[in-house]
Formats: structure tokens, sequence, C-alpha cells
């Protein structure tokens, strides 16, 4: 969680450098809105564009991370298949 906003606070830094005139509100509305894929700036677009990248990079280490951990509980729960003695 602490990778999200730490994502949006770093593009939202992004956006109102890019653009001195927004608001920092504003500034963190455009980034929380392009991090869900809802909207993109007109005036900013190689900046939503990376964001969109790195959003998607994240959610494939977070998906990546949560079935890789659902292998090993599934691995856990199995009982021994080469046909041998367990050591239970």
């Amino acid at each position: 969680m602490l990778n999200v906003v730490q994502l949006v606070l770093i593009f939202a830094i992004f956006y109102r450098s890019e653009r001195p005139d927004l608001e920092v509100k504003d500034a963190l509305v455009t980034a929380v809105l392009v991090f869900g894929t809802v909207s993109r700036p007109d005036d900013a677009k190689a900046i939503a564009g990376c964001q969109i990248a790195i959003d998607f990079m994240l959610l494939a280490v977070f998906l990546a991370h949560f079935v890789g951990r659902l292998g090993s509980e599934e691995a856990k729960a199995r009982p021994d298949e080469t046909g041998g003695p367990t050591n239970s």
C-alpha cells in the first residue's frame, strides 16, 4: 500500500513541476485519476504515459507476489506425490 501512496505523491510532484499553475490538490487528484486510469491530462501526456506504465509494472509485481504465495500454500497442503515414505 505504501508503494501506491509513494507513486501517487511522486507523480503529483511531477505534474506540479510540469504545470506550476496547478494547485497541489489538483495535482494529487490528477495523479490519483491517472493511477486508476480514469483520466489523462492533455498537457502532460509524457508524464501520464510514464505513470500508467509504472502503474502496470506495480500491478504485475503485486500479482506475481500474490500468485507466488498461492502456489506455495497449495504445495504445503498437498501430500507428497512421489509415492515414497514421508517424514511425518
